[in-house]
């Protein structure tokens, strides 16, 4: 399940007096200082049998948490979400971290749970970012102030679910003035620079350290077009300015775009512009782009 040395732990069930199966409740809770590249906690180790999830959030340092074949760096005042069982997640000590990496653990369960947390990451992604200061996340850190043997009521476990899936979804839905525009800036500015090495939507949100669902969607918030459709469209553009300023064939236009072969990049640009390359360059004329 989990893997480390150098590591302190504090870690406690949180009981719910009388509580209700069909109510999210809050179930475990623990804060670690981890000092090891050895570090790893894989969530796939657990049995189906456990259906919980957790909120993940860094104080100090920094680590990485992975989803399938995405990898995401936590930092201070970043916090993730992940659904226990599910082999394809967990996190570590970040291999490149200098530092301990210090972060506290609630886990929840029961009710609708894991439909919420599930809707989450497919509307959101794993990653939110959210100052400590919040008034969940205050209350959140400081449970480590209870007792081993403390308890919460059922309303006040199912309230403090509810309260920190609100405060999270804020975090997106409402972001800081300016916040998106810059997300987005840096995106287009990322993009240029990457134009000749073929980048997508999955490689800029990583360079980003963003969620692709987050960059995606304040993507198309601010400018109007998908992602994906805007870097084919400055493919394209790039890719035209190589057949008019270059006499070079397409299979050396492809491999300087990084297309992994001429009749790819033929067929890509002929999809968007009704014409082959070859066509363009006869005509001469800058060809409308169709991004639908």
């Amino acid at each position: 399940m989990y893997r480390g040395i150098n590591m302190i732990e504090h870690r406690f069930n949180i009981k719910t007096v009388s509580p209700m199966d069909s109510l999210p409740r809050i179930t475990e809770y623990f804060h670690s200082v981890i000092n090891s590249t050895d570090y790893y906690y894989s969530c796939g180790d657990f049995r189906q049998s456990h259906t919980h999830c957790i909120f993940h959030y860094t104080l100090r340092g920094s680590g990485m948490t992975w989803i399938g074949d995405r990898d995401y760096y936590t930092k201070p005042d970043v916090g993730f979400l992940n659904i226990v069982n599910d082999e394809n997640c967990g996190y570590k000590y970040a291999d490149n971290s200098k530092e301990e990496w210090e972060f506290i653990v609630i886990c929840f369960d029961k009710g609708n749970t894991r439909q919420i947390v599930k809707e989450m990451l497919d509307t959101y992604g794993p990653l939110y970012a959210i100052p400590r200061d919040n008034e969940v996340i205050s209350e959140i850190i400081n449970l480590y102030t209870m007792s081993p043997e403390g308890s919460l009521t059922k309303n006040e476990s199912y309230q403090l679910f509810s309260r920190l899936i609100g405060a999270l979804i804020d975090s997106k839905d409402n972001d800081r003035p300016g916040q998106s525009d810059r997300l987005v800036s840096e995106a287009e500015k990322y993009i240029e620079e990457k134009l000749d090495e073929y980048p997508t939507v999955n490689s800029v949100s990583y360079a980003l350290n963003v969620s692709r669902e987050h960059l995606s969607r304040s993507f198309r918030a601010l400018t109007g077009i998908s992602m994906k459709n805007y870097i084919a469209s400055r493919q394209l553009s790039r890719i035209c300015q190589l057949l008019t300023a270059d006499i070079l064939s397409c299979d050396a236009v492809a491999e300087k775009m990084h297309f992994s072969s001429g009749s790819n990049l033929i067929q890509f640009f002929k999809k968007h512009t009704g014409m082959t390359p070859k066509e363009y360059r006869k005509r001469g004329i800058e060809p409308f782009f169709s991004l639908e």
